[in-house]
């Protein structure tokens, strides 16, 4: 009987093993880090490809009574916007936060490494040398990753694709005062236009004008970091009535000249 099921299986796959699920494996340094492309990932879950949320740090230090207990909450509340997302549970390696740039570097990789061998994505997103807000876990984090789908993307069944969480430049000038809570001179304008990534090297920009409201009771549910009341309204204003993300191709480097609708699997 197990044979015939098994030849049949083999079969149906034209005697060929089954394909690997399409699945996104998403690399970030806190809980909250994933309201950056949120809408994305709850437009791949949707779609029917297995999303995946990894969390470098518990975000143990983010508010005004830090320590474990914060930690425990900040997990809890990740554990709920992934449900609100319709991605998988989140996996939690629990570093110190704030110490990811500076701290840990091998163990750091060795567990972006067993995550990415354990679930076997096609595709990784993460941050860019930006960081997207410049924090340094942020970059850390992005950094790592970048590193290690170097050497995974050159193993059989290994990831292919690398796309990083970008805001572009003419998108930061604008909602840059909106995060600063008041209007900014020219050369603090400037700078911000200089510091962020440029227009055209956004290889993704990906619809989620039908998500908006998941994204937006995705991010409430980070209630340690978005109470209710202006901090909430601030990133409602900035982010959560944008329509489109945005994501620069890092590996393989893009090379066409237009920015695509979806990420490639």
């Amino acid at each position: 009987m197990m044979l015939r099921l098994m030849l049949g299986v083999m079969a149906i796959a034209g005697g060929q093993p089954a394909p690997a699920p399409r699945t996104l494996l998403a690399v970030f340094a806190h809980p909250d880090d994933e309201s950056t492309a949120a809408g994305t990932l709850a437009r791949y879950a949707s779609s029917g490809v297995r999303v995946v949320i990894a969390t470098v740090t518990s975000g143990q230090k983010g508010g005004p009574e830090p320590g474990d207990a914060l930690g425990a909450r900040r997990e809890a509340e990740l554990a709920a916007a992934c449900r609100e997302l319709g991605v998988n549970p989140p996996v939690l390696f629990r570093f110190m936060d704030g110490t990811v740039a500076t701290e840990r570097q091998d163990e750091i990789a060795a567990r972006i490494r067993r995550v990415i061998r354990d679930v076997r994505p096609q595709v990784v997103v993460t941050f860019g040398p930006d960081g997207v807000t410049g924090h340094p876990d942020h970059i850390a984090v992005g950094k790592l990753t970048a590193a290690v789908f170097a050497e995974e993307t050159r193993r059989p069944g290994g990831p292919s694709r690398l796309y990083q969480v970008a805001i572009p430049r003419t998108m930061m000038v604008r909602i840059a005062p909106v995060l600063a809570g008041h209007s900014l001179s020219e050369p603090e304008l400037r700078q911000v236009a200089d510091q962020a990534v440029a227009d055209q090297a956004i290889a993704a920009i990906i619809d989620i004008t039908d998500l908006l409201a998941v994204k937006r009771r995705a991010a409430a549910r980070h209630e340690s970091q978005f109470p209710a009341g202006p901090r909430f309204d601030q990133w409602l204003a900035a982010f959560g009535s944008e329509p489109r993300e945005y994501f620069v191709q890092a590996s393989p480097k893009r090379t066409a000249t237009a920015a695509s609708g979806d990420l490639q699997f």
